[in-house]
This record gives structure tokens, sequence and C-alpha cells, in this order.
């Protein structure tokens, strides 16, 4: 497999990740992973936390601000909850002991999805 061939694959798995995500309360994602949110998006009204996993879920990805070309992160501002940055990270199993050595099979790598406040990183 290419380079540009495994990030294509890595952004599409994190692209369909993003996109079934209904909520770190939900927990676990199927065999994906899961999202998990900080104190600062937790205290959030519940309409809020929806208009930031749809806003997640639709992120536009343009020149500039994917780097890497993995659709993992991305920065938005809300206008209740202000600025808010995710991030997807790759691990070996649920355990997240261990980054995954091959994100781009969907069977050897569990996605954690995290939100929070830029002023909370």
């Amino acid at each position: 497999m290419t380079v540009l061939s495994r990030t294509k694959a890595i952004a599409k798995l994190n692209d369909e990740f993003r996109n079934k995500l209904t909520g770190p309360e939900k927990g676990s994602v199927g065999s994906l992973g899961k999202g998990v949110w900080t104190k600062g998006i937790y205290t959030q009204s519940n309409r809020v936390k929806s208009e930031i996993l749809r806003a997640i879920a639709e992120y536009d990805f343009i020149e500039g601000n994917d780097p890497y070309g993995e659709h993992d992160y991305g920065v938005i501002d809300h206008p209740e909850a202000g600025k808010y940055c995710w991030r997807i990270d790759c691990y070996e199993d649920e355990k997240c002991q261990y980054g995954a050595l091959n994100p781009e099979l969907r069977n050897s790598c569990f996605r954690v999805l995290t939100i929070m406040l830029l002023e909370e990183v």
C-alpha cells in the first residue's frame, strides 16, 4: 500500500467514524471506537452538544486545515460554546494503551474522538 492510499484509507475510516458518532455518552460506535468530551463540552446544553456533533460530522476539510490528509482534527467556533476542537486518535485496542500500527485497516484500530473547548487544551 502506498503512503497516499494508506492516508486515503485512514481518512475514509475517520470520516465514517465522525459521521456515525451520536454522542460520547452513548459510548462505543460499533467496532470503530468511541467519543469522549471534556467537562467544558459536557456542561453545555443537549442542544449545543447535538449541534457540535453535527458540525464535527459535517466538518469541511480544505487545504490548510488537514495537513496530513487523515481527517483527524478540526477547530470550530460555536456561537454559544465558543471555539472548540476535536481530534481522532487511533489505538491498538479499547484499552487505549498503544498507538495503532495500522489505522488504515478497519479491524486493527480503535478510534477515540475527543471534543474539548480550546481553553481546555
